[in-house]
């Protein structure tokens, strides 16, 4: 009788087809699993959003810009080109901004400034509860990434400062890298003070609110300025901004910055490592 065995060549061929079909099938499922990741990732960030809804001014999104060169990018400087996705605050760009999309913003399009531009909104702000919601990226170490005239100013130097008030107190620093970055700023009238305080990457910046004296209405909000004027310009890129006519508590302020983060997974912004990594130092805050 005679014994048959696998040559050493038929041996190799089986491995190597087991692995092509191993590899397959693992690129298959991870395949899904993104896919999966990203729609959870939507529908969480609806979620957030609907849960905020009612205290939701304003929304400056970018993404329905129409008035830029589609081949250099630049933003035209047509009043009120800057649309308000949301409420009807729109917004207008100076001296030509650059509009960045896809896996450049946090959320499909963004703006990007160099110090030689900025945007303004003629609007109602109060002085007696709001909060400010906005996402950074390489602001410079000097320079305005956003000021209203009402009672908060958040200003960056190469250590990141924040004030509000007129005169400006100083609420918090922090450093900044070049990743995007969630700054959230509230406000509130208690007891006759007007009290502040800033969230970065949903951290807050200072144990209690700090009381101020100034607590005035505003009527315009700059971007990347020191205010309508074209004074004290920065550079950066920004996304997301949000208005709201209340103080937003922390554990609201962390879903907006998590929403934030799914974006930047499902648009390719960030890995999942450092998605992974993000949502664990907040959660040992």
């Amino acid at each position: 009788m005679n014994n048959k065995s696998f040559t050493l060549i038929e041996l190799l061929v089986v491995i190597v087809i087991i692995g092509i079909l191993a590899g397959v099938i693992i690129v298959s499922v991870s395949s899904s699993i993104n896919k999966a990741n990203i729609a959870k990732s939507k529908v969480f960030e609806e979620s957030v959003k609907n849960s905020l809804l009612l205290s939701l001014i304003s929304e400056w999104s970018f993404d329905n810009i129409t008035d830029y060169d589609p081949v250099t990018k630049t933003v035209g400087s047509t009043p009120n080109n800057i649309i308000d996705s949301w409420g009807g605050n729109n917004g207008t760009a100076y001296d030509g901004p650059i509009l960045r999309e896809g896996s450049e913003c946090v959320n499909k399009k963004c703006l990007e400034f160099d110090g030689t531009n900025h945007l303004v909104v003629d609007m109602f702000i109060s002085g007696v509860e709001s909060s400010i919601s906005v996402w950074v990226k390489n602001p410079v170490s000097y320079g305005y990434i956003l000021r209203s005239d009402a009672n908060t100013r958040t200003y960056i130097h190469k250590a990141g400062t924040f004030s509000k008030g007129n005169p400006s107190t100083l609420i918090g620093s922090t450093n900044y890298s070049k990743e995007w970055t969630h700054i959230v700023m509230t406000w509130k009238k208690e007891n006759g003070q007007s009290k502040a305080k800033v969230f970065v990457n949903a951290v807050p910046l200072t144990t209690d609110f700090i009381n101020f004296l100034d607590d005035r209405n505003g009527t315009y909000l700059s971007i990347m300025s020191l205010g309508r004027d074209a004074v004290e310009l920065s550079s950066g890129v920004v996304d997301e901004i949000k208005l709201f006519d209340k103080t937003l508590s922390s554990s609201q302020i962390k879903k907006e910055y998590i929403a934030g983060l799914n974006s930047l997974l499902a648009n390719n912004n960030i890995s999942k490592e450092e998605y992974n990594l993000k949502i664990e130092r907040l959660a040992s805050k």
